[in-house]
């Protein structure tokens, strides 16, 4: 009867564990090479991992969308490193050559695409909203409707799978929470009835002013004009009154659109629209809570973005005439 002894058992035990750690350093060095070799990935490349997948369905995927190559061997050596069971579901931006192991790092360290929402002071609610539904990566619809001036413009930061409905929930709060903090520093000489008033105001002066600075100046002319009964007579009002918000006037302003019978056209009627006309940026708020103070009633486009202002109708005329001049003298000669 053949006898082990345990000097062999010793052998054998120790052969396997050469073997063993041969062939682990073996595939460890492999392992090196392939991890730094750039990958096949011939240009940017966005891919989503969904959340519940496995690291195995990752490395099948991940070389699907070319990002690798060899998912058999990606799997085992992001298993041999400890780094599979890291891996995190989400959208990830992977660059043209990416290696392996920069692809292994990415996910298990989650740096997953965080996009930039911008919304531009300016926009009706309804501009808002269509903005927010083109974003591919947000999910869900929205449902609530918000009042017309409380999505103020503002930059927004959001990942794949977040919810449209919680971007506009979050663009309506902040708005209301800026308002109200500023509301409380107004300034005491205001007339204003509520803050509701203030937000309308702001509406129109965003509109209205392109340069920042003259946003308190176009402010104390509508505040001038209130107080004497005049008509605000702002081109922008009409624009709303012609499309209520909804679509975009992409025309200029006729003389018998200025007749146009509405609550929101200020050539029709004194004082303010019944709401705001758009969604103000924080200049324009802080403009109508802290107007500047003068005695013009009158302002025109200077041509330059800026605006020519006078405290009297024969002033304005000039102006008006001085712009028509400059159009004219700017016009191709046919």
């Amino acid at each position: 009867m053949f006898k082990v002894t345990p000097k062999q058992i010793i052998k054998v035990i120790a052969g396997y564990w050469i073997l063993k750690i041969m062939l682990l350093l073996t595939i460890y060095g492999i392992g090196l090479i392939y991890l730094s070799k750039p990958g096949p990935l011939s240009a940017d490349k966005i891919v989503v991992i969904e959340k519940g997948a496995s690291s195995w369905q990752i490395a099948k995927q991940l070389q699907q969308e070319q990002i690798i190559n060899h998912n058999l061997f990606f799997w085992t050596i992001s298993h041999i490193t400890f780094k599979a069971k890291e891996f995190k579901a989400g959208e990830y931006e992977f660059k043209k050559d990416t290696t392996p192991k920069e692809v292994i790092r990415v996910l298990s360290d989650g740096l997953i695409v965080i996009h930039k929402l911008v919304i531009p002071e300016g926009l009706t609610n309804k501009e808002v909203v269509d903005l927010i539904e083109q974003q591919k990566s947000l999910a869900g619809t929205i449902n609530d409707t918000f009042p017309e001036g409380y999505l103020m413009g503002n930059t927004y930061h959001y990942v794949y799978g977040d919810r449209r409905q919680m971007i506009i929930n979050k663009i309506y709060s902040d708005s209301v929470k800026f308002i109200d903090h500023e509301w409380e520093k107004r300034d005491p000489k205001l007339k204003l009835k509520d803050k509701g008033e203030a937000v309308i105001m702001a509406s129109i002066i965003e509109k209205e002013a392109i340069l920042p600075e003259e946003q308190p100046i176009i402010a104390g002319v509508f505040y001038n004009r209130l107080k004497k009964g005049m008509k605000l007579q702002a081109d922008p009002t009409v624009s709303y009154a012609l499309t209520l918000g909804q679509t975009k006037l992409d025309r200029k302003l006729t003389k018998n659109d200025t007749r146009f019978s509405s609550v929101y056209n200020t050539y029709h009627v004194i004082g303010l629209p019944p709401t705001p006309i758009a969604n103000p940026g924080k200049g324009a708020v802080i403009a109508a809570l802290h107007p500047a103070y003068h005695n013009y009633l009158y302002f025109v486009t200077n041509g330059k973005k800026g605006h020519n202002f006078s405290i009297n109708l024969s002033g304005h005329n000039s102006n008006v005439a001085s712009y028509k001049k400059m159009v004219k003298n700017a016009a191709p000669a046919k």
